[in-house]
C-alpha cells in the first residue's frame, strides 16, 4: 500500500511560515525592549529563538523540498540581493557573492552556527548571521529575516501569477 508518495510542501504553507517568521522577527524588539514585558528571561530567549529557528528552517527544507520536486523554481535574485550579504572565506581572503533563494535555504538548513541580535529600538532591521562550512570553504551569511520573508512572500506570488497565465496560454492553445 503507498500512503505518501512525495513529500507535500504546499505554498500555502511556505507563505504560514514566511508571515510566522516576519512576525517573529519584528516582534522581537517590542517583546524584549519596549513592551511590557522587558527584559525576559532566559528561558523566555531561549524559547523564542528555538521558535524561529524552527520555523525558518521548515520554511527553508519546505521550499527546497518544492525546487526538488520542481514545483517552485529558483527565481533570479533582483529583489534577493537587498537582504543580506554571503562572505565565502578561503586561504585567508574573503569575497562576497550574489546569492538565490536557493543559496538562503541552503544555508540555513546547514549552518553550523547562527546568531542573531535582537536590536535596541531604532536601530534598524535586526541580522541573522549563519555560518558554515561547504568543503574547504568557510561562509557566512548575514541576512535580514524581515526582508527575505518578504520576499519570499513576493516570489511565490509572482511564480503564481507566471503559472497562472501558462496555464491560461494552454486553454487557448488546446481550443
Amino acid at each position: 500500500m503507498r500512503i505518501l508518495g512525495r513529500h507535500q510542501q504546499s505554498r500555502a504553507f511556505i507563505r504560514s511560515l514566511a508571515i510566522t517568521c516576519h512576525a517573529l522577527d519584528f516582534s522581537a524588539e517590542r517583546l524584549f525592549y519596549s513592551g511590557t514585558y522587558r527584559n525576559a528571561s532566559e528561558p523566555v530567549r531561549a524559547a523564542y529563538d528555538e521558535l524561529l529557528s524552527r520555523n525558518l528552517l521548515h520554511m527553508a527544507v519546505a521550499i527546497r523540498t518544492n525546487m526538488y520536486q520542481g514545483t517552485l523554481s529558483d527565481p533570479d535574485d533582483r529583489f534577493l540581493s537587498p537582504c543580506g550579504f554571503l562572505d565565502v572565506h578561503q586561504g585567508g581572503a574573503q569575497e562576497s557573492k550574489r546569492f538565490t533563494i536557493k543559496d538562503v535555504c541552503d544555508k540555513i538548513i546547514h549552518a553550523t552556527a547562527i546568531e542573531r541580535d535582537v536590536n535596541k529600538p531604532d536601530e534598524g532591521r535586526t541580522v541573522l548571521e549563519l555560518r558554515g562550512k561547504h568543503g574547504s570553504q568557510r561562509w557566512t551569511l548575514s541576512i535580514s529575516i524581515e526582508l527575505f520573508c518578504e520576499y519570499v512572500l513576493s516570489w511565490l506570488d509572482e511564480s503564481e501569477v507566471k503559472k497562472a497565465k501558462r496555464s491560461g496560454k494552454q486553454r487557448v492553445a488546446a481550443t
